[in-house]
């Protein structure tokens, strides 16, 4: 991050003929964890900070993968969601930065190993947390394989996390494939995408809900 705020004096000179009114500025943070600095820190970095159309800081925490975890339900925080809500009780923070993560992805994004045996996961988000379903390797021979998903689902429905299928198209997905209303089990692209939107529904109401939220700042 440093290298990015140092090379933004440079970039003033601008060969484009652009004014910091005219630029919107993200801030990548990569990677956060519990004990991420704090974006009082952001702010002292970040030149002519009034000045900017907007301001974002975009990070994310979620793991680069699950194989940490046991198979089951898990809660993982959501560390760039409460580090950015915590800031906003900030008084001396001088401009609050307009909220942005990676959804339910890593912040570094990988490749995946040709081969990969991954596992019938469910990713879902809730306040302050992400709850994690995972399942047994998709591919596993003696395992329940793609069947997993169905059954997943209608426990995730049980969840009393779960939203409702109004909610967003990703929450309606859960429930049809809770309900066997869709006569397919879904694939680790299909779920991941579910997740993705309900996520983008939930956060977009949770900055709706946050009186003080920058949402075009």
């Amino acid at each position: 991050m440093r290298d990015l705020l140092f090379r933004t004096k440079s970039w003033h000179s601008w060969q484009h003929g652009l004014k910091h009114e005219d630029v919107h500025l993200i801030v990548d943070l990569g990677l956060l964890a519990e004990s991420a600095f704090k974006f009082l820190y952001v702010c002292s970095r970040v030149p002519e900070l009034s000045r900017w159309r907007t301001f974002t800081a975009l990070a994310g925490s979620f793991p680069k993968d699950l194989s940490h975890l046991s198979i089951g339900t898990h809660f993982l925080p959501r560390y760039e969601w409460l580090h950015w809500r915590s800031s906003l009780k900030s008084a001396r923070l001088p401009r609050v930065p307009t909220f942005g993560d990676y959804t339910t992805q890593h912040a570094m994004y990988l490749i995946p190993p040709p081969g990969a045996n991954v596992s019938a996961s469910v990713r879902y988000t809730t306040d302050e947390t992400w709850l994690v379903m995972r399942g047994e390797a998709l591919r596993s021979k003696t395992g329940p394989q793609y069947a997993q998903y169905p059954a997943t689902a209608e426990l995730l429905c049980e969840q009393k996390e779960y939203r409702g299928p109004a909610f967003s198209y990703g929450d309606h997905y859960i429930w049809q494939i809770a309900s066997r209303e869709l006569h397919a089990t879904g694939s680790p692209e299909t779920w991941l995408r579910a997740g993705v939107n309900h996520h983008l529904a939930f956060v977009v109401r949770q900055l709706a809900a946050t009186t003080t939220s920058p949402l075009a700042s």
